[in-house]
């Protein structure tokens, strides 16, 4: 007969399957933020250069940053349910001791060391910050070209080029 898994011994192997889940995750939202601006910059390059004239083509761009955000909003939140679950965790599973750097009232016993409780005390919501803040200014930016940008202006008629032998050379600027 085999000895069962003690609670621990549970605990500590759920720690280790959950934090490998969030550094997927952080991955993958990595991933979908590289991604996305390569996929917008190339839409925008085919947009400019071939003109297709329907104008609910530029509206394409916008759709799709809004379903990217939703996407990393999910990923985001996930981290932030497994943050917390970890951070218990840790309370449970780490022994108290008596050099906790992470302020407490003198009426409350010393708290466990961990990661999540290390990023709780270093305000570790930059990561989250950071990605609202990039994918509200690539939708705002989206909408903001499909908006203003009705079609697109041919390279010949851009104010800084010049038509030379059939190709565009773009003017030095003036001093």
């Amino acid at each position: 007969m085999s000895n069962p898994i003690t609670d621990r011994e549970f605990h500590l192997e759920q720690y280790k399957m959950l934090r490998e889940e969030v550094m997927e995750l952080i991955a993958q939202t990595r991933q979908l933020e590289f991604y996305a601006f390569g996929a917008f910059g190339a839409f925008y390059a085919w947009l400019y250069t071939e003109n297709p004239g329907e104008r609910a083509a530029w509206f394409l761009a916008p759709f799709l940053a809004l379903l990217g955000s939703v996407r990393s909003l999910a990923l985001l939140k996930r981290i932030n349910e497994i943050g917390r679950y970890l951070r218990g965790l840790e309370h449970h599973l780490v022994p108290m001791h008596p050099d906790d750097p992470i302020p407490h009232r003198d009426d409350e016993p010393p708290r466990p060391i961990g990661w999540e409780r290390h990023r709780e005390t270093i305000g570790g919501k930059w990561f989250l910050t950071t990605s609202a803040l990039l994918w509200a200014l690539l939708l705002v930016a989206t909408v903001w070209l499909a908006y203003c940008h009705r079609n697109p202006v041919p390279p010949q008629e851009l104010p800084l080029a010049v038509k030379v032998e059939g190709a565009i050379q773009v003017k030095p600027a003036s001093p």
